[in-house]
């Protein structure tokens, strides 16, 4: 009887034993489902579940110790010391797991991280020159969207991506330029808002403005989705609304990347060479083999990604947070580099190439920069 009360009381303590403590997520904003903002927040929320997995499974381990210590009327202090221990870690890497959301893109990203109701998120992933668009809208209509947005990590680059089809007439991005007034060209960049329409934009608005006026005519934007405007591509389809697609994204890019050997024959990557947009991009190189159905190397340019936070909502619990969990990315970026998606590789801890962002503050002291 005595063995018995003594399993029951033990068993009281296993199950009591677990923290409740309130558990503070850090916040991240991805992107549009199954792109690579997406897939690096998620990238995160693996890292932080694996190491929170691994801590519960030694708990378990623990707890089936001491009902075997227990039934055996052995002394279980020694080891319940060290299961409260093992609960601190577990409270700490709990307090950090990330919960992320996909939204419209970086210009989403930014709306949304400068709620002040609602779910306040920590984190956002997006384009360096949608920070920089959206400071230039700032001057303009004196708004102060981004004066709180900080730098909290370079990612690496995006690639801008320009498609055609492989029999058409479409050879540079110049080509997708008009001579005559009525000469319509037709794009497919995304929606308005989004992070490629933006980039889109401005390559077209910086090529137009190192011309003459009426030289060249800027494209229109098709008036179908991407989905619609690459099936067009792959099955042949001659179709007068479409002459090009642009999209902006970590190569590989899956929307891209899922496409056979054979798609190669209907559709090809087109090079973007123009020095106009030198100062706004970075030059960079679409090796050969990176997607099936293209075997050649394409010159392009890149945007730069960064993380970014705002600190209109920081405190000094937030701060505390957010300096465990970007520790915890220091220390496990190899971790990234080796299972998530292929731009971790790219993460070099530069902050010097974004002159118009300042680095968070919290940044500064874990990265040492």
């Amino acid at each position: 009887m005595k063995t018995i009360k003594v399993l029951f009381l033990v068993a009281g303590l296993l199950i009591f034993g677990i923290s409740n403590k309130t558990n503070a997520q850090v916040r991240v904003l991805g992107g549009i489902t199954n792109g690579s903002y997406n897939v690096m927040a998620n990238d995160l929320k693996k890292l932080i579940d694996s190491k929170i997995s691994q801590i519960q499974d030694s708990i378990n381990i623990i707890n089936k110790k001491i009902l075997q210590l227990a039934s055996q009327k052995q002394d279980t202090m020694l080891i319940s010391q060290q299961k409260r221990k093992i609960l601190l870690r577990l409270d700490h890497f709990k307090s950090i797991s990330v919960e992320f959301t996909a939204t419209k893109g970086s210009l989403d990203n930014i709306d949304k991280i400068n709620k002040k109701a609602g779910v306040q998120h920590d984190l956002a992933f997006v384009q360096y020159d949608v920070v920089l668009f959206k400071q230039f809208e700032d001057l303009e209509g004196e708004k102060f969207s981004t004066e709180n947005l900080r730098l909290v990590l370079p990612i690496g680059l995006e690639e801008i991506h320009v498609l055609a089809r492989t029999d058409g007439n479409i050879n540079t991005l110049a080509d997708l330029f008009a001579k005559k007034e009525k000469e319509k060209k037709y794009v497919v960049s995304g929606s308005i808002g989004t992070g490629t329409r933006i980039t889109a934009d401005v390559m077209k608005s910086k090529i137009m403005n190192s011309v003459k006026k009426g030289d060249i005519f800027g494209w229109y934007d098709a008036p179908i989705t991407f989905d619609n405007a690459m099936g067009k591509l792959i099955s042949n389809q001659i179709d007068a609304n479409l002459n090009g697609v642009i999209q902006v994204g970590a190569a590989p890019m899956d929307k891209l990347k899922k496409y056979q050997l054979s798609a190669g024959q209907k559709m090809k990557l087109v090079p973007v060479t123009n020095p106009e947009l030198a100062d706004a991009y970075v030059k960079t190189t679409i090796k050969a083999g990176t997607y099936k159905w293209a075997d050649y190397d394409v010159p392009t340019y890149a945007v730069r990604t960064v993380i970014i936070t705002n600190i209109a909502i920081d405190d000094v619990a937030r701060q505390k947070k957010m300096e465990a969990f970007l520790s915890f990315l220091r220390d496990n970026l190899d971790w990234l580099k080796q299972h998530g998606h292929a731009v971790w590789k790219q993460v070099d801890l530069d902050f010097s190439g974004f002159p118009e962002l300042e680095t968070y503050e919290v940044s500064s002291k874990v990265f040492g920069k």
